[in-house]
């Protein structure tokens, strides 16, 4: 059976990875994007792939949108460098725009509206 098309992360916001998605998934994809340039930083692509048993080409095009990142992919990514880089929660607003939270360690949250994190969650 074919597979259905979508669109790409980077063809779901105006600038990506800068502008926010309207789109929850494309949301998604953006901060993880995001989280992950931030922990690979100045550092190698290709010394952070090869850490991650990750290809180079898959991380670059996870990073530039132009593919959805899989389960393997992130569960290798977080296992790697310890910590969370997939958003845990998006919740909808009234006004439609959309609050992030997301979990950055046992039982602690943060909200995209908030300073610091908060214990509990949702």
């Amino acid at each position: 059976m074919p597979r259905t098309s979508r669109k790409r992360p980077n063809q779901l916001t105006p600038d990506w990875p800068s502008a926010p998605s309207e789109v929850v998934a494309g949301e998604y994809a953006r901060r993880f994007a995001l989280r992950l340039g931030g922990v690979i930083g100045e550092g190698s692509i290709r010394a952070f792939g090869r850490d991650a048993d990750v290809a180079p080409g898959t991380l670059r095009a996870i990073l530039e949108g132009r593919t959805w990142p899989d389960l393997e992919t992130v569960a290798k990514l977080e296992s790697s460098v310890g910590e969370i880089l997939w958003p845990t929660a998006a919740i909808p607003e009234e006004a439609g725009g959309v609050r992030y939270e997301a979990r950055v360690g046992p039982g602690v949250w943060w909200r995209a509206n908030e300073q610091a994190p908060t214990e509990g969650g949702v």
